[in-house]
Formats: structure tokens, sequence, C-alpha cells
């Protein structure tokens, strides 16, 4: 990563405020090398029409996966955006799958997808997943994986939908032009 990317992706980090990195974006080449990727732990999970979802039925794709919940307030606020985002990036190999902590309440969410018009898949969290992802503190709490499976950014707290759009943007394979 030149020094030029990794400036943008700082810049975008502090804009963010409350969104940091967990994958140590690294200021020099040979600090990349030092720190090996970590593989975002496969799931299978219950979505809320009662269908299992793994992690793995997305490789390939750039993957947003993001703890909330419905009681929620920054969830609440970021949701939109994730609907927009969500959209925007479908046909270009994006997905967002939202991971809800309220395990008991599968029909007050499934009516909170719809009526948020949530266009991504929503599934219901567990312990063990948790875990898997170094324990879930706080939420909203993103992470962005790529396409081939690797962390690439931990985000605790709401990111308005600009924000998330630059992110995304940076991380998406790019087109090529020939």
């Amino acid at each position: 990563m030149t020094g030029r990317n990794t400036l943008i992706i700082l810049a975008i980090l502090l804009i963010m405020g409350i969104w940091v990195s967990q994958s140590g974006v690294p200021d020099t080449d040979s600090e990349k090398e030092a720190k090996p990727k970590q593989l975002a732990p496969d799931f299978a999970l219950r979505d809320i029409n009662g269908k299992i979802v793994k992690l793995s039925d997305y490789k390939g794709k750039l993957v947003a996966v993001n703890f909330w919940a419905t009681w929620c307030p920054s969830c609440r606020w970021e949701i939109p955006g994730f609907v927009n985002v969500q959209e925007k990036f479908r046909d270009r190999g994006f997905v967002i799958l939202g991971i809800c902590k309220e395990i008991d309440n599968d029909s007050g969410v499934k009516e909170f997808a719809r009526q948020n018009n949530i266009n991504y898949p929503v599934l219901f969290s567990t312990s063990k997943m948790e875990s898997a992802y170094g324990g879930i503190r706080a939420i909203p709490t993103t992470f962005i994986i790529s396409t081939e499976g690797f962390i690439l950014l931990k985000g605790v707290g709401g990111i308005d939908e600009k924000e998330f759009t630059k992110v995304i943007e940076y991380y998406l394979p790019k087109k090529s032009i020939w």
C-alpha cells in the first residue's frame, strides 16, 4: 500500500470519528508484511425467514458484517444509509449481512426489517459467533471482509452513508479499463 493510500485511509478513519481499524492499516510495506491478515471466522446463522446463511456463501464478494439491534439509536440511524449503499454496490459484488443481537425477537426484527426496507440479509447472532469475532462489546459494530475472506476493517459506532460509501469504494475490487 502506498503512503498516499495509507493517508487516504487514515483520513477516512479520522473523519468517521468513532470508527477504528483493527486491521492495523500499515504505514509502510514492511509493516504490512509483518502483520498477517486475519481470516474472518465463518458462521452459519438463521435469517429472519428461518434459512441458514453462512459467511462462506459470499466468498468472492466484499462483505460488511454489521452487528446491530432494533433498540439501538445509532443502529437505527445508520440503516437507511446501509440500504442505499447496498443498493448502489449490489451489482459490484458487495453485500451487507445485518447480524441482529435480538435472538428472542424474531417477529419484531422481521417487522422492523420490513418497515425499514432492509434490502440485505438479516441474521440472528449467537454468543459463539460473537466470541469468534472477538466479542461484540458495543453496537453497532461493523467488520469489512475482503473478497478472499480476510478482515480488512472493524468499525465501532454508527457511520453515515457518505463515509460508508467511501470505505466500500476503497475496498471494492477496481473495474478494469481493458
